[in-house]
């Protein structure tokens, strides 16, 4: 997501605008943890829709089977988006993130 200078400080966006509204860095991480842990269960919880439906729709039999749904508690990995939730969650250390930084897609004359 592009932001302009009215946008506020950097380190404070998250606290006034979805980062990732349609929870599309789901992919990115779900398929992280499966191809970088390498077991045949993989305990997770996801926090929002779009995970969810990323494992349900769009991953192998295979690959969904590895998963499974499970409180945060039990659970191997935490995935989330911070939607709704703009603060960090501080469960543990950071595994994987997933930044975007938007490309300039036309020129700029000055």
């Amino acid at each position: 997501m592009l932001f302009n200078v009215f946008a506020g400080n950097p380190t404070t966006r998250r606290q006034n605008f979805e980062q990732d509204y349609w929870g599309l860095s789901y992919k990115q991480g779900i398929d992280y943890i499966l191809s970088h842990d390498l077991s045949n269960k993989i305990n997770l919880d996801v926090r929002d829709l779009p995970g969810t439906e990323y494992i349900q729709y769009m991953l192998t039999p295979e690959q969904a089977s590895r998963l499974v749904m499970t409180p945060l508690e039990k659970s191997d990995y935490f995935i989330t988006t911070f939607r709704w939730h703009p603060q960090d969650y501080g469960y543990g250390p950071e595994y994987f993130s997933v930044i975007v930084r938007a490309q300039k897609s036309w020129p700029f004359i000055s």
